[in-house]
Formats: structure tokens, sequence, C-alpha cells
């Protein structure tokens, strides 16, 4: 009698033991989905989805100049800046350069007269190696080559921060860093570069008369950009 006692008390602790066991592991599941539901979240925000859906329908024609990258493409009105030109905005806040290949065909599909590219600051905030911007920037550019033969590629420096203004997890050394590679890209492949960094800089950091939160351009900021953009947009 007290075998079977022992044993059935033995077997219950048991079947608990595993009761909790996968209501823990289930939880931890459900947690890391979470964790992960986040972090997509961060990766690609809401207006990511709207954006790219928007961009996929409306048309692209060789005669348009576009601007393709992320918030700092996005937050200027580039067709009226240049309004004897044919510009078309295709910037997304928080793309990557992986964005912009998951992105490309909606633009390459049109043949544009030209395609202007920044990118790369969300890339280094979300710790993505130097290496990999740099695998994809020339995938950007060989894509774009085959895609669209007779389309003029532009690269541009990334522009620095102002680490008085905004505390960030990028440091303008790995900006400088990734801009001298970028500069070699422009060479090696035989494109054109429009160097921004310096002319944005004041005591190594971004001139704080050209934004207000030390991220991303004000007026007088694009207006700079604008000045050296202006003669590379309107060769034919």
């Amino acid at each position: 009698m007290n075998r079977k006692l022992t044993f059935s008390v033995g077997l219950n602790v048991l079947l608990i033991a595993i009761l909790v066991f996968v209501f823990v592991n289930d939880k931890g599941s459900d947690q890391v989905k979470s964790q992960e539901k986040k972090m997509a979240d961060v990766l690609r925000p809401e207006h990511y989805e709207q954006r790219s859906n928007l961009f996929s329908r409306l048309p692209i024609t060789e005669k348009d100049i576009v601007m393709f990258g992320d918030s700092m493409i996005l937050y200027n009105e580039w067709d009226e800046q240049f309004p004897n030109l044919h510009i078309v905005n295709r910037g997304i806040g928080g793309d990557t350069t992986a964005g912009l290949l998951r992105r490309l065909s909606d633009v390459t599909m049109g043949q544009p007269q030209k395609i202007v590219i920044m990118i790369g600051t969300n890339d280094l905030s979300l710790k993505v190696p130097q290496k990999k911007i740099i695998e994809n920037y020339q995938l950007l550019i060989t894509q774009i080559k085959e895609q669209t033969p007779k389309t003029k590629i532009i690269l541009t420096t990334v522009l620095p921060f102002n680490e008085d203004i905004r505390s960030t997890k990028v440091e303008n050394g790995q900006i400088m860093k990734l801009n001298e590679e970028i500069r070699n890209l422009a060479k090696q492949n035989n494109v054109l570069l429009v160097d921004l960094y310096d002319v944005f800089l004041k005591g190594h950091q971004l001139n704080k008369a050209y934004t207000s939160d030390g991220l991303h351009l004000n007026g007088e900021g694009y207006a700079i950009w604008q000045q050296k953009l202006a003669k590379v947009l309107e060769e034919k």
C-alpha cells in the first residue's frame, strides 16, 4: 500500500513538474515572440509599409530623378527646390541599405534619368557591420546598372550628428569611416559622388545652424544641400 501511495505521489509530482515546465516555456515563448515583434516594429515602423506600398503604385518615368533613401531624403520638398526638374521623393524614415535593396525594383522598372542615394545612418544605429553596409551599397550600384543601364547613379556621403543636441548610438567617427568607404565605392564603380559631410561640419559635429534635433536638417540645411546637388542634377 505504501509503495502504491509513494508511486502515486511521485507520479503526481512529475506531472505537476511537466505542466509547470510547459507553462513556463509557453510563457517564455510568448515573451520571445513579443520581443521579436517589438524588434520588428523598431526595424520596420508602421509608416514604412504604408510608404513602401504607396511607392510601389506610383509610376516612375525616364524623365524622373529619384531621391532614394531614409528620413534625410523624406523630409525635404525636392520637387519645390528644383521646379524645372522631374524629381520624385522615395525616402522612408528609418530605412536602411537592406530596405533600399528590397524597394529597388519599384524604382528601376521606370528606367529613371538619375538616382540619388543617401543611406546608412539607420544601419549604423542598428549596429549593422560596416562591411555589410558596404556590401549592400555595392549591390545597389550593381543592380541599378544591370536593371537600368542608362540611369546615372549619384551617391552622397552620410551627414554628421550633433552630439551636444542629440544623444545617439552612433558616433561621428563611425560615420567618417563609412563615408570613406562610400567615396571609395564611387571611384571603383565610376559613379558620381556629392560629398556633403564636411560641408555640414562645425567643430567635428553637425553645425547647429543646420539642425533643430541634432540629426535632421532644417530649411537652412536643405538649402545648402540643394546648392551642392544643383550642378549634378541639372547636367544632362
